[in-house]
């Protein structure tokens, strides 16, 4: 992977993490790895099935939110600029 796909790819997670409330993308440098991972402190008895079903959809909601923008970085080399635009900006209509 070329040097500048990844430097793109922290700036796009950067900016990415910073217009998160829940949540937040990692990118291991050594490996190429991007993760998001989120974090819930509640009690043992608080804790139940509906809100481990919720942290996960949510997950599963961001991840495939910015997955687009992660994918034109690699296949496309789009600039991180480029490819947050692509997700955050409204599309006609939507704003």
């Amino acid at each position: 992977v070329p040097e500048n796909v990844w430097a793109q790819m922290s700036l796009f997670l950067h900016r990415a993490n910073h217009g998160l409330n829940i949540g937040n993308f990692e990118f291991d440098l050594s490996q190429g790895e991007i993760r998001f991972k989120t974090s819930l402190q509640c009690k043992v008895d608080q804790f139940s099935h509906q809100i481990f079903q919720s942290l996960v959809h949510h997950n599963v909601l961001v991840v495939d939110e910015y997955l687009p923008g992660i994918l034109s970085i690699i296949s496309d080399s789009m600039s991180a600029e480029a490819a947050i635009m692509m997700i955050e900006s409204p599309a006609v209509g939507d704003a």
